[in-house]
């Protein structure tokens, strides 16, 4: 708790790709060292659609100015003008008859991912979408894929005035997304493990330690930066049959750019190296851990959870969020994944310290720790 409360308090928000983040890279850098890791900060520079450079602008003297569009992590870039449709949540009876050739849909945040709206959309023949939000405020939200036409998401209350606009006539506008290049940059820290073959096999812990713009993400993920550093901590001393590698990833609220940009600057024999990787990610909110990965490695942590008495959930996955771990499960890296069940304020003003839950903090650095000390952790990847 002591980690999380300078996190939130003293750094703040980090947005990003920002200079805040950076700081938070700095303040890990120095923690780890502090425990005795060899730590290297990790550079890489990404292109992402940017609020500052895009607009959303409507023809007509009578229409008013949209407060803020922010791209969708993932959007396509691009200008679109034509004449707006409302297509409510683009479920499979949203969308019109004659299709949207020429249209840019409006589309109503819910129900169905920001993935299935768009693509639903571009399908019909949409050249943008806008999709607004369900509560007061805007928001930001990332694609899983490339999607093949600019989409921006604006407020609730700018959204509900262009469907009154909509409901007395015709209504046109156009859509423009433009990139920003900006660096971002890992925190890699490691410490050698003990026995012959301890270079050849390593784990990796990590978590972003990025949050959304002007959010001091108590829990997404000031939670999961949190539990590395003290993981980092209580491991500094002890002489595992492993290497371990306690990272802290930048830039993955623009779509996990921090992971993704690490697995790929390895070798082969490198990621083959990693038996597993645990993340981090929005632990602190929920009633007990929630845990998924690898059918293995779950059942390993349930065991653990089992015998240390603590109450701990497993699920096969979470529909529409996405965190660092699955950029090493596409590489064929066995994953654990801890997490907080409640992710009702991620993302909002309301993700502060007074809805983390210490006690859920304690029950997954505690299994973590148990499923790597556990004498059956190396053989259930074997």
């Amino acid at each position: 708790m002591a980690y999380l409360t300078y996190l939130v308090e003293e750094l703040g928000p980090r947005a990003s790709a920002t200079q805040e983040e950076l700081a938070g890279a700095e303040y890990l850098a120095s923690e780890f060292e502090s425990f005795g890791y060899s730590v290297e900060l990790q550079p890489f520079t990404i292109r992402t659609p940017s609020a500052e450079v895009s607009d959303l602008d409507f023809d007509g003297p009578d229409f008013f100015e949209v407060s803020d569009a922010i791209p969708l992590v993932s959007s396509q870039e691009g200008t679109a003008s034509g004449s707006l449709v409302a297509i409510g949540l683009a479920g499979e009876g949203d969308l019109p008859q004659d299709g949207l050739a020429g249209k840019i849909a409006l589309v109503q945040r819910g129900i169905i991912t920001f993935e299935e709206k768009v693509t639903r959309a571009a399908e019909a023949g949409a050249i943008a979408v806008i999709i607004y939000n369900n509560a007061p405020g805007n928001f930001r939200a990332f694609l899983a894929t490339q999607a093949s036409i600019p989409a921006v998401a604006i407020s609730r209350r700018d959204g509900e005035r262009i469907e009154e606009l909509l409901e007395a006539g015709p209504v046109s506008g156009s859509v423009s997304v433009k990139s920003t290049t900006q660096t971002s940059q890992n925190v890699v820290a490691t410490k050698l493990g003990a026995g012959a073959d301890a270079e050849n096999r390593m784990v990796v812990f990590g978590g972003h330690y990025d949050t959304v713009p002007n959010n001091s993400g108590a829990n997404d993920n000031s939670s999961g930066t949190a539990l590395v550093l003290t993981l980092a901590r209580e491991l500094a001393n002890e002489d595992l049959p492993f290497t371990i590698r306690m990272i802290g990833f930048g830039s993955e609220e623009l779509g996990l750019r921090g992971s993704l940009h690490y697995v790929a600057s390895l070798t082969q024999f490198e990621q083959e190296s990693i038996i597993a990787m645990l993340n981090f990610d929005a632990v602190g909110s929920g009633r007990q851990a929630g845990i998924l990965g690898d059918i293995e490695l779950t059942g390993l942590a349930l065991k653990q959870a089992d015998e240390l008495r603590i109450s701990a959930q497993a699920t096969a996955g979470l529909t529409g969020v996405g965190s660092d771990h699955i950029s090493f499960s596409q590489a064929g890296i066995p994953v654990l994944m801890f997490f907080g069940p409640d992710f009702s304020r991620i993302h909002t003003t309301r993700d502060t310290l007074e809805f983390v839950n210490p006690r859920v903090l304690g029950d997954a650095a505690a299994i973590a720790l148990a499923v790597v000390r556990s004498p059956d952790f190396p053989t259930v990847l074997d």
